[in-house]
């Protein structure tokens, strides 16, 4: 789907962009026998930007249709985070999945609303010292988000940084001195 928005076509002979139609039989279905908690917890675990953009298409087929697009994913999410999660969409832009679009924008404030909203899955994340911590990394953009744990209980916490020098670990310690009080 990215190829094909970008304009990008690969041909080979082993490649085809033909459509289905009534005549082609189904040969096989696969069933992943993973929970969504555990490919979750890998996807979170080893930052797996394929599997991440693959359940973005896969909502959007599911709710509106097969086949899966960029524009489906993006507008069962837009929903979900409008009318399950109260927050205002206006401030959130989500292009694709996987979290490398540099087109994709969120303010920390959103993220913040977003793990408060989410606490029943927090320990999907990785856990990292006394925190569990997503990151994100590009080129001059160095973020975590996540939680700290402190004696009462899960405290929600984004650290966005757009610039060269990468500092969000040494925020991050401060950041649990704050919250714990150590």
């Amino acid at each position: 789907a990215i190829f094909k928005d970008n304009g990008i076509t690969i041909h080979n002979e082993k490649s085809t962009t033909t459509t289905l139609d009534s005549s082609w039989k189904l040969i096989y279905t696969h069933y992943n026998s993973h929970s969504m908690v555990d490919i979750t917890k890998g996807l979170l675990k080893y930052s797996n930007n394929f599997i991440a953009n693959q359940l973005f298409l896969t909502i959007g087929a599911e709710k509106q249709g097969y086949p899966a697009t960029l524009q489906k994913g993006k507008g069962v999410f837009e929903d979900f985070i409008r009318t399950r999660l109260k927050i205002n969409t206006e401030q959130l832009t989500m292009l694709e999945g996987s979290g490398l679009s540099r087109d994709n924008k969120v303010t920390a404030n959103v993220l913040i609303g977003l793990l408060e909203n989410r606490k029943d899955i927090a320990e999907l994340l990785p856990e990292k010292r006394n925190a569990l911590v997503k990151s994100g990394t590009l080129t001059g953009v160095s973020n975590y988000a996540g939680y700290i744990k402190t004696n009462q209980g899960l405290c929600p916490f984004v650290i966005m940084l757009n610039q060269n020098s990468n500092y969000r670990d040494k925020i991050l310690d401060l950041l649990e001195q704050y919250c714990t009080g150590k």
